[in-house]
């Protein structure tokens, strides 16, 4: 009965992992999307237009979001996903979170807070966007080593990624072209960003 109990208690366990496989990916790429739109949010209901660091950020947000969605990708294509795509795929998240991070805590002095101010643009829960931004890189690498030192664990052997996949990936793929557009419009033909920018430049085309 014992060793009946264990058996029971390593294929429970092991469904668990399975399970969690299976939805890392999705709540990664997903979760991405939410703190991407979350800013274009922002910045089109309360004009709270990003500064270089920001639109660096964004980039960086998007860049966090490849490997897994590289993961989602190979789900849908073959029936299994190894230890090796988990390490890959979540390997190059967590280099890309690792690197923001230390983009975002070594911004430029003209960015860093003045005396009585927490940064640039508006606070939310009493901190700037700048400063979520750093911690959103810190979780998402934290989440992305973890995940790549279970990888093992977290493999799928028999599994195909169809409708829910693609739909990740849309979303993905919409969030990323809304911010290519956004920062155009921002920047309009110029090679930079003003310091702090207060309207979107490409219309003044049409002025």
């Amino acid at each position: 009965m014992t060793t009946t109990a264990y058996a029971g208690d390593r294929t429970a366990a092991r469904a668990g992992t399975q399970a969690l496989g299976r939805a890392l990916p999705y709540v990664f790429v997903l979760g991405v999307c939410a703190v991407l739109a979350s800013g274009y949010i922002a910045q089109c209901a309360g004009s709270a237009h990003p500064c270089p660091l920001g639109v660096i950020q964004r980039m960086g947000l998007m860049l966090t979001a490849i490997g897994p969605a590289w993961i989602l990708a190979r789900g849908v294509a073959a029936s299994r996903i190894t230890a090796s795509d988990y390490t890959t795929g979540f390997g190059f998240a967590a280099v890309a979170a690792l690197v923001s991070a230390a983009v975002s805590a070594a911004r430029p002095d003209s960015h860093r807070p003045v005396p009585h101010d927490s940064g640039y643009g508006a606070a939310f829960l009493g901190l700037h966007l700048h400063s979520w931004a750093l911690i959103a890189f810190s979780l998402a690498a934290l989440v992305a080593a973890g995940a790549c030192l279970a990888a093992g664990e977290l493999a799928l052997e028999q599994v195909r990624f169809t409708g829910p996949a693609r739909t990740a990936l849309a979303v993905l793929a919409a969030v990323v072209a809304a911010g290519v557009v956004i920062t155009f419009l921002e920047s309009g033909l110029h090679w930079t960003l003003p310091a702090n920018p207060s309207r979107y430049r490409f219309f003044d085309l049409f002025r």
